[in-house]
């Protein structure tokens, strides 16, 4: 599917006026987030104040169903703009994650899926063997162990085995094929150069003590030029010497996935039904279910050891758009939140579909702010607990409160 047909069905869904709307409403829709926020300066004005500054984008998707079931989406906007550079980070873990589980599909063979057990070998100095995985059910490693552990706390190694099993070309060609075309997840999360990132190693997979599927190393003999213009960020920045240049850090050769093109992802895997037209992505119900259950999983509903027995995972420790970094603050029972999260280089982003069955509140919220005010690229010191976390907080709780507001009928679902 073209990334433009793609997109102008979801334009043609998200922008339908649900009829309770007052005129007065329609009046402010386009300005509304601006109002929103506007109305709690002790939050919000700093931001405001100079939102260039701070890179802020945001996305509301207001969802309305009536009672045969149909959905009316309504979007609204601050500063969205996709030829801005934002670092997606772990952004890029929800697509990949779909893919993986469409490849094991598409590969069609009898005993080979998510929970297979499988074997990495290191092909060169950048990758690294795997026989076990000690976090998993006696220590097998899956694909689906990976997912789990790459979605609940946003676990890097798993990001780099996802994105070494499917292989740098894979990725691209695949985006593309479905229609997202200027995103590129083109680089591991680790030191490697992105010559690197063009090697995957082996993977072997096992039944029952026998190989039933072999995946031979492979090496990406593709480029891919910078999607932007201008991939530049900062005033200066830190050098791989620890030294400090008088330009910002290029990324260039990052990865990109702009935030409304992770908002139509997030909104086309919650509800496939307006996109069965054209090519969409090729995973089972089963495996959809399986992707947003993770995605709201806390580290101690995940039933993995490690991270029940550590302080590091807490249980909001991935919904920045509605807790921000409060370790203590346990999540409202009567409240879902299946997301995605983002932190690098002074970037915050989350991607979220909120869903509250006793409130009858449900909504997509996607945002991302920059909080970096020295403008010094890589020195690992940001503003993301004095200015980030309650931003996003804040913005979440503000939308969430707004819905309460809202008369919608609603159905609402939960992923397991």
């Amino acid at each position: 599917m073209h990334n433009v047909f793609l997109k102008s069905i979801l334009i043609l869904c998200l922008t339908t006026l649900h009829p309770v709307f007052s005129q007065q409403r329609k009046t402010d829709d386009k300005n509304l987030l601006l109002h929103l926020m506007q109305k709690y300066p002790a939050k919000f004005a700093a931001i405001l104040k100079d939102p260039a500054h701070f890179k802020v984008q945001i996305i509301y998707s207001q969802i309305d169903r009536s009672k045969n079931g149909n959905k009316r989406f309504n979007s609204f906007y601050f500063r969205h703009n996709s030829s801005e550079y934002f670092d997606p980070a772990s952004m890029v873990k929800l697509p990949l994650s779909i893919l993986a589980l469409e490849k094991l599909d598409l590969i069609n063979v009898p005993g080979l899926d998510r929970n297979t057990r499988l074997e990495i070998e290191s092909s060169n100095p950048c990758q690294a063997s795997l026989i076990s995985d000690p976090s998993a059910i006696d220590s097998v490693a899956t694909i689906g162990h990976f997912i789990r552990k790459a979605l609940i706390v946003s676990d890097n190694d798993s990001y780099n085995r996802l994105f070494q099993f499917l292989g740098q070309k894979y990725i691209q060609d695949r985006l593309i094929d479905l229609g997202f075309q200027n995103c590129r997840i083109v680089q591991l999360f680790s030191k490697c150069d992105s010559t690197d990132c063009k090697y995957s190693p082996t993977f072997r997979f096992y039944n029952k003590g026998e190989v039933i599927y072999t995946q031979n190393q492979t090496i990406n003999t593709s480029s891919y030029s910078p999607p932007l213009r201008n991939m530049v960020i900062g005033k200066k920045s830190i050098n791989k010497y620890n030294k400090v240049v008088n330009h910002g850090k290029d990324f260039s050769k990052k990865n990109f996935f702009p935030l409304d093109e992770m908002h139509l992802l997030l909104t086309h895997l919650v509800f496939p039904d307006p996109f069965q037209n054209g090519k969409k992505m090729q995973i089972k119900e089963e495996e959809r279910n399986f992707i947003l259950a993770n995605m709201s999983c806390t580290p101690d509903e995940s039933g993995i050891a490690v991270f029940k027995d550590s302080a590091d995972f807490f249980p909001t420790l991935t919904n920045y758009l509605f807790y921000g970094s409060d370790r203590n603050k346990k999540p409202d029972k009567n409240l879902k939140i299946y997301n995605i999260v983002g932190q690098s280089y002074g970037f915050l982003s989350d991607c979220a579909y909120f869903s509250d069955t006793s409130n009858k509140v449900e909504f997509f919220l996607s945002a991302v702010i920059y909080v970096n005010n020295n403008q010094i690229v890589n020195t690992g010191t940001y503003e993301y607990i004095s200015v980030g976390f309650p931003f996003m907080m804040n913005l979440g709780q503000l939308i969430y409160n707004y819905e309460l507001t809202r008369k919608n009928e609603t159905v609402h679902m939960t992923f397991r």
